[in-house]
Parts: structure tokens; C-alpha cells; sequence
């Protein structure tokens, strides 16, 4: 077993406890349609920050790409990240219920960190029930948002050419339809009718800091591939990643968030 299988299962374990602690009464779970998760870590760390530092670091990583970043560093007290087991800790699902709204996070001096949260179709946003679409878009959106995430860390951690090792899985697919809400109907091309006929999809990619900066959209794409394949063999058009992460990195051409 890799350190990246480790650390997956280790914080998919601990996210169970979570759950287990804060939502014991929850029925049915808010996560009961389905999540997506990423872990990255890096090969070679050249530093160990303390775990006060690292809360420090984090707020400086976070992106501003869109309103609600991946590893978010919030200051409210009943939310605010704290330490678990040599980690730092971050749950938002008790100012939420919302599951996309509802982020678990955990970071690791040692460079690890994984970022588990619900698909923005399941909140009522979408006006579509709940567990039967996956926007089309929104994926890579917030593939390339970790992405950015983890370059930043790699310019302060490691190096802009160390091999960074990412882990994208997606839970609760089979059933669902490929849609195209988010982008307000800018898109025109078929998508497929046949819903996913599996549960979950995982991806694996290497890359790093200098690749990411240098071509976001075709490292995303990657990342984001085996997902839409799962959908009838649906290819999204390199065109269409190149023009959503222009989008995603530019404010002035927002349309969702």
C-alpha cells in the first residue's frame, strides 16, 4: 500500500468518526446521495511545519477562484480548524446542511491532505432531485481549484518540478445523468442519456507545480477523465476545459460559482 492509499483510507476512516460524533442523529445522512473527495501528497517535503504554522499556511493556500475554496480556513469559532492526532482538522458541517456546503478536511505537516465534500447537484441549487444528475462542468471546476490548491503548497513545501501524487474518487454515481445547469446553458453538444451504470469512479494523476501553472486545463481534463467516461463514454472537448478553467481563473468571465 502506497502513502497516499494510507493516508485515503486513514482520513476516510477518521471522516466516518465524524460523522459518527456530530450527525449520530442525522437520518437520513446528508451524504446519502454522494460526495467526491482528493487527496494529494508530495514526494518530497522539505520541511515539517508545526501544526500552528500549518493553520497559518493553509489560510495563505486557499484560492479565491470561487466563493466556497477547497481547504478553507474559516475563523468562527464553532468552525474554525483545530488539531486531531499530529493533523490539522477542519469539519463545516455543523454551521450546514447543505452537502456541498458540509467540507471535511484534514492536513498533515508531513504534506497530505485530503478534502472530502457533497455534489453541489444534491443541494436544491440545481432544482433537480437529489442523486439523479452530475453537472457537467462543475467537476472540473473544483479539479482545478485543487489543483491550484496543491501548486501553492508545492511552491512552499517541496519544489515547482517535485512529483505531486493526486487521488480524485466520486461516490453515489450510478443512476445519475450527465447535465448541463451550472454553466446556464452555454454549452451546446449532446450529452449522453444513458445514466452511470457505476458507483464510483477513481482517478490517479502525477504532476506538479511548474505543469499545473503552465497548463491547468490539461492536467484537469485528466484528472476529471475516467469520471465522464463512466457516462457513456462522454469525452469532454479539450476546447471546453481549455475555456471553463480560463473562466475558473478569471472573475470578469464568472458565470457560477
Amino acid at each position: 500500500m502506497t502513502n497516499i492509499e494510507q493516508w485515503v483510507n486513514e482520513s476516510t476512516r477518521r471522516f466516518q468518526e465524524v460523522l459518527k460524533e456530530r450527525l449520530a442523529d442525522e437520518q437520513p445522512s446528508r451524504f446519502r446521495y454522494g460526495y467526491w473527495t482528493v487527496a494529494y501528497t508530495f514526494a518530497k517535503p522539505v520541511r515539517e511545519p508545526s501544526l500552528r504554522e500549518l493553520v497559518d499556511l493553509l489560510a495563505r493556500w486557499q484560492g479565491k477562484e470561487t466563493g466556497w475554496p477547497p481547504f478553507w480556513v474559516p475563523t468562527r469559532a464553532e468552525i474554525r480548524p483545530y488539531p486531531h492526532e499530529g493533523t490539522v482538522e477542519c469539519w463545516l458541517g455543523e454551521a450546514t446542511s447543505a452537502p456541498d456546503d458540509s467540507d471535511f478536511w484534514r492536513a498533515s505537516p508531513r504534506a497530505e491532505f485530503f478534502l472530502l465534500r457533497g455534489f453541489q447537484d444534491d443541494s436544491g441549487e440545481s432544482e433537480r432531485e437529489p442523486g439523479t444528475t452530475l453537472d457537467v462542468i462543475l467537476p472540473l471546476w473544483r479539479a482545478g481549484e485543487c489543483l491550484l490548491h496543491a501548486s501553492r503548497v508545492a511552491s512552499d513545501l517541496t519544489g515547482d518540478h517535485d512529483p505531486i501524487e493526486l487521488v480524485f474518487a466520486w461516490e453515489g454515481l450510478k443512476g445519475r445523468r450527465l447535465e448541463n445547469w451550472a454553466s446556464r446553458g452555454r454549452h451546446f453538444w449532446s450529452l449522453p442519456t444513458r445514466p452511470a451504470s457505476q458507483g464510483r469512479v477513481e482517478t490517479r494523476l502525477a504532476t506538479s507545480a511548474a505543469e499545473i501553472r503552465e497548463n491547468l486545463a490539461s492536467v484537469a481534463a485528466r484528472a476529471t477523465r475516467p469520471l465522464y467516461e463512466a457516462f457513456d463514454f462522454f469525452d469532454l472537448p479539450l476546447s471546453v476545459a481549455v475555456d471553463e478553467i480560463e473562466r475558473l481563473v478569471d472573475k470578469r468571465k464568472r458565470v457560477y460559482s
